[in-house]
């Protein structure tokens, strides 16, 4: 249900992707938050069979719901552009027809994108002018003597889809291992009950809740880059588990808790968002199960870490500091996307704006 989800929101969300995936896992959290004591209120009044019987009513009406998604009309989505630049054949034609008053500059037959590689359609005084496509990841052409199956799975030559799954693989470790292990860390290090190690679950819960909230429109308006949030986010909850081997305080846990969790939900909400730029919104649905199984897979290994520094070392600090390790790991990974992708910027420049031949209102 999650990856159908997660690709259905994709494509009826362009500018707002993060945002309404953000909404959409906060959905998860706060139901975390609200049916356990539900279902124990449910369990004492109704027993166990009647509880399944409520809760299978209650899914089979959120069926009613699914049954109508759909994908939109406009999917793959219409080209957003208001600029565009012709070669030497297609201004040619253009201005046999009387669609530019003038010579066009040097500048305007460098090719920005393929100009006529859309089905949208602008129409202006009689002539029929393709737009530009989509800034966003493209669709491949199908290529001649290239099997289908070559086509659905090309993403997996993508250098960024190893990036993307090892960012998976390693998120499942920092974010489980703090759930699993924090109560029993707690007893053991500040001599905590077990309903005071369970507060630092409840404040990890409410951070991460207003992190999913908050987290996709801080990205979608451009206050900081998804990318750049991923690395702030594994920094602060890399910090965090290095602070966790050093208290003795459950109020003092209780701070580190809820930042956790408020660094939390911007990487559940930026992964899909960044699935979808990186290696296309075609190829979400496989790489965004890709992601979910890679992650899967990889905390298959956690059980054993768990008992083996429980067991061997008498506490989980030495855990902590691989997670920690970690989430150092994927800092220092993204830390050079980004930088290698400002040089190119640097290096490389943007398409001017100046040499393109603007649309007439």
């Amino acid at each position: 249900m999650v990856p159908a989800n997660v690709v259905v929101l994709n494509r009826y969300f362009d500018k707002y992707r993060a945002s309404a995936s953000g909404v959409s896992f906060a959905g998860a959290a706060l139901s975390s938050a609200l049916l356990p004591p539900f279902i124990g209120w449910l369990l004492d009044a109704y027993g166990l069979q009647g509880t399944m019987l409520i809760i299978g009513g209650l899914v089979l009406n959120v069926m009613a719901g699914a049954i109508v998604l759909h994908s939109t009309p406009t999917y793959p989505r219409a080209p957003q552009c208001t600029h565009w630049s012709s070669t030497s054949d297609s201004s040619d034609s253009v201005e046999q027809r009387g669609g530019l008053s003038g010579p066009a500059s040097p500048g305007s037959k460098t090719l920005l994108t393929d100009l006529f590689s859309t089905d949208a359609l602008l129409w202006e005084s009689g002539i029929v002018v393709s737009a530009l496509p989509h800034s966003g990841p493209k669709r491949p052409r199908p290529r001649p003597g290239v099997r289908p199956t070559a086509q659905v799975l090309g993403f997996l030559r993508e250098p960024m889809f190893v990036v993307l799954m090892v960012t998976g693989m390693a998120y499942g470790y920092v974010f489980s291992t703090y759930l699993i292990t924090i109560v029993d860390h707690a007893v053991g290090a500040a001599q905590a009950s077990n309903e005071d190690g369970a507060l630092l679950i409840s404040a990890m819960a409410v951070g991460d809740f207003l992190s999913r909230l908050f987290a996709g429109y801080i990205t979608d308006r451009r206050f900081i880059t998804r990318e750049q949030l991923l690395v702030v986010n594994f920094a602060i909850q890399g910090v965090c588990y290095v602070l966790l081997t050093r208290l003795a305080s459950v109020a003092h846990m209780l701070v580190v808790a809820l930042v956790f969790g408020l660094n939390n939900g911007g990487t559940i909400t930026a992964m899909p968002v960044l699935l979808a730029d990186y290696l296309g919104d075609h190829h979400l649905p496989l790489t965004y199960g890709l992601h979910r199984l890679t992650m899967g897979m990889a905390t298959l290994f956690r059980p054993m870490l768990i008992g083996y520094f429980k067991d061997q070392h008498g506490s989980y600090n030495g855990l902590y500091y691989l997670v920690a390790g970690f989430c150092a790991f994927t800092v220092v990974l993204w830390s050079l996307i980004i930088a290698a992708d400002s040089i190119k910027r640097l290096l490389f420049g943007r398409p001017n704006p100046e040499d393109a031949v603007a649309i007439p209102a």
